[in-house]
């Protein structure tokens, strides 16, 4: 699964779309790094509780989930007009109830085209016309005002006209989501990852729906569901294989529709069991389509690196972003449990680069913390690559790449700061940051800092900026009610100056911290 959180009795599991700091889908929504919901040319920040306790007028649902949403403005990520959404906000379709956890993933798309950044949020827990856990998603649309409840959807495999099999317990549709324009029309469309889904019967093969934006936005019309059965689709459907494990869109081919990462993070490889693979898939004017589709792992001719046993290649983290400035879109995939140095976990990405015909193995990178010039070494079970979110950082033009590193320091969790260059990314000026560096706010207490990373301009200046959470922050007495740091932008790369530290006892910040809230889950 996903994302564990190893606490006394209790583990959570989530899961996200990875964004590129320049997004792709519609030409018509403005061209800000990250979402920007209503539309003023800042970028807003969407903070995940996916274990927030929601109060009902007769009884409080526990761990329903909820999502808080900041608004950015020339002095940077504020909290006038911050919103607080969950399943019982008013004009909010569903209903709030017992460890739905409501935003266990998120997606940032424009869905109607209007040029407003529309929200997803998965409550991959959901039980839906009585089937335990099978999941649904939220989906709220952006205007000039912000976030609105006006036309916000609440879908699920149920829904008429989604395609695919029928709801199953245990599927946690939701569990992954990705938006991007698949079929160049200029409206995004959502792609629902299902890695718990018994597809054709399988047990936790995994399955992946996909709905297509509209005027309107998203609607079932042409909607289509994949597996790794599908005709034409590589390999063949298998066991816990948890295809759409994570999902990234981007544009691989340059050729103006998005494209589909998705993850098959416990697919076998030549007989090396969970070790990982990435499937993709292609978008032509009609839609996603198995044409030309790829699957990679590290067993690929040219790609760097070899597969191993429980490596996870492709099951926590994807981001896209242009990190060789040549305009056309490339992919990180994160392998959480690569060994490094005889170091089990300590975790590394493959950096695979796109061309006019998709993505190659040719130049095709991997980096971990023993790479020539990274800051830190590879130690067991740090998992490098838990997350990944793009931006250019230091306003160059070319995409910088952040790494989550969140058991570094035992737990306390850092941040690896690669850049982009005409040579793709490089080590050059890499930074590390924690909670224990200069200027940061608080320090680090075992908080996974680096959980869930989110690039976008939030304001304080041209460059991008970058939001970290830390979800096992204690608030006060609140053990891991969670927190998440902002760091700005320069040209020098990131910078401690102007840094943020948000939670829910912030000023302005709806709800008040709480024991295992999980604020920062996941950060979009």
């Amino acid at each position: 699964m996903r994302r564990t959180f190893a606490i006394p009795l209790l583990a959570l599991v989530t899961a996200s779309l990875v964004t590129t700091g320049r997004p792709t889908g519609s030409s018509a929504r403005p061209a800000v790094p990250g979402a920007d919901f209503d539309g003023d040319g800042y970028a807003d920040l969407a903070i995940a509780a996916p274990l927030e306790d929601v109060l009902g007028e007769e009884f409080t649902r526990l761990d329903a989930g909820a999502v808080h949403v900041l608004y950015g403005t020339r002095r940077g990520l504020t909290a006038d007009r911050s919103q607080y959404w969950h399943q019982d906000s008013p004009g909010i379709k569903g209903d709030a109830a017992n460890y739905e956890r409501l935003g266990s993933s998120l997606a940032v798309a424009d869905f109607d085209g209007d040029g407003y950044t529309d929200l997803a949020a998965g409550a991959a827990y959901d039980t839906v016309e009585g089937v335990t856990f099978t999941g649904s998603v939220n989906v709220i649309y952006g205007s000039s005002a912000g976030l609105t409840v006006e036309g916000n959807q609440f879908w699920h495999q149920d829904v008429p006209g989604v395609v695919g099999e029928d709801p199953g317990l245990y599927d946690l549709w939701g569990y992954a989501l990705a938006g991007g324009d698949f079929d160049g029309d200029g409206y995004d469309d959502l792609a629902v990852g299902s890695p718990f889904k018994s597809s054709r019967g399988v047990v936790d093969s995994g399955y992946v729906s996909v709905l297509y934006g509209s005027p309107t936005g998203l609607t079932a019309s042409g909607s289509q569901a994949w597996d790794q059965d599908t005709a034409g689709v590589r390999d063949r459907i298998e066991a816990q294989d948890g295809f759409g494990s994570f999902l990234a869109a981007g544009d691989f081919d340059m050729d103006g529709n998005a494209d589909l990462a998705i993850g098959v993070g416990h697919e076998d490889v030549g007989g090396i069991d969970a070790a990982g693979a990435v499937a993709v898939l292609y978008g032509r004017p009609e839609g996603l389509s198995s044409e030309g589709n790829q699957l990679w792992h590290e067993d690929v001719p040219g790609v760097p690196g070899e597969a191993d046993h429980h490596e996870d290649f492709g099951w926590f983290s994807l981001a896209v972003g242009d990190w060789d400035a040549d305009g056309i879109q490339d992919l990180a995939v994160g392998i959480t449990g690569d060994h490094v140095s005889g170091m089990e976990g300590a975790g590394s990405i493959n950096i695979l680069y796109g061309t006019s015909t998709g993505l190659s193995a040719q130049d095709s990178q991997l980096w971990n913390q023993d790479s020539q010039g990274v800051k830190e070494s590879a130690d067991a079970s740090e998992n490098f690559g838990w997350d990944l979110a793009s931006g250019d950082f230091d306003g160059d033009g070319v995409d910088d790449l952040a790494v989550g590193v969140v058991a570094e320091n035992v737990e306390d969790g850092a941040v690896n700061v690669l850049f982009g260059s005409a040579g793709g990314i490089t080590a050059e000026g890499d930074q590390l940051w924690s909670q224990d560096s200069s200027g940061i706010i608080d320090s680090g207490e075992g908080d996974w800092f680096g959980h869930s990373v989110a690039a976008g301009d939030y304001g304080q200046g041209p460059e991008d900026d970058l939001a970290v959470s830390a979800p096992f922050e204690s608030i006060g007495d609140a053990f891991y009610a969670g927190a998440v740091n902002v760091l700005y932008g320069a040209p020098s790369g990131l910078t401690p100056a102007g840094d943020q530290f948000w939670h829910q006892d912030s000023p302005g910040v709806d709800e008040s911290p709480e024991a295992e809230d999980f604020f920062g889950g996941e950060v979009r």
